[in-house]
């Protein structure tokens, strides 16, 4: 065989078992925990079996220390539509402005429905 072709063709099995070798070994990294994204925006029938009403606060996680711009009263005993985004939460906001109940928004929820207290939100 002629000299240049050995030296190219001995180059080329070097290069692969290389690459081969470099990709079984070499310690694997742990997967990072990050936050999860927000998806698409889904509507969600909200139904209000409490006689009383409600405060809603539905966006992301992070907006629940000033959930004030992103909160609405729903009246008693009523079935409405709100609008959030996967990964979001939909929460009761209490009297004092705190969150006393949150479900997330999961791909499949179609409805939401706060219990008859008034105390508890669920995603089905």
């Amino acid at each position: 065989m002629k000299k240049p072709l050995k030296s190219i063709l001995t180059l080329g099995i070097f290069l692969l078992l290389t690459h081969a070798y470099s990709q079984g070994t070499g310690a694997k990294e742990p997967l990072k925990k990050t936050s999860a994204a927000v998806g698409n925006s889904v509507a969600i029938e909200l139904k209000n079996l409490s006689e009383k009403s409600v405060t809603i606060f539905a966006g992301r996680k992070d907006e629940l220390k000033t959930p004030e711009a992103k909160q609405k009263v729903y009246g008693g005993l009523s079935t409405n539509t709100i609008y959030a985004n996967i990964n979001e939460v939909v929460c009761i906001i209490n009297g004092q402005g705190k969150p006393s109940s949150c479900t997330t928004v999961k791909t499949g929820v179609t409805e939401m429905e706060v219990n008859s207290a008034g105390t508890v939100i669920n995603g089905k």
